[in-house]
């Protein structure tokens, strides 16, 4: 048996009649779970941040240990270097290595030889 009209139009109605119920319903479920999460959400977030702390401090070390070691293996290649070359491009080698500590150091060391940075025209060897 096939529903009549009316009774389509009776489902219909009562349909739409409930639809304001469900997304009100549904409205108060959502303020509800965002009311739970907002707590829950600050407490990750807290964590989250002081776990990154931990991390920062945990690397901290590990990060100055690896500096020391790559300046010291740049000392070690501008000196094999010299060597092989006989000393023909010491300037050359040494300036490129000073630059490469001044990146691992994060800070600008002195000028070598007598070379004035802020002076290109200056001879290192007069």
């Amino acid at each position: 048996m096939g529903l009549s009209e009316a009774d389509t139009n009776a489902r219909g109605q009562l349909a739409m009649a409930e639809t304001p119920k469900i997304t009100d319903r549904a409205a108060e479920i959502v303020t509800q779970a965002a009311a739970v999460a907002g707590p829950i959400a600050a407490q990750a977030r807290d964590r989250a941040t002081a776990l990154a702390g931990q991390a920062a401090a945990a690397a901290g070390p590990i990060v100055e240990q690896a500096r020391v070691r790559a300046a010291q293996g740049v000392d070690v290649l501008a000196g094999n270097l010299d060597k092989i070359s006989g000393g023909k491009y010491s300037q050359q080698i040494h300036t490129v290595a000073s630059k490469v500590e001044e990146v691992l150091d994060g800070k600008p060391k002195p000028p070598a030889h007598g070379v004035d940075p802020l002076n290109s025209d200056t001879d290192p060897t007069s």
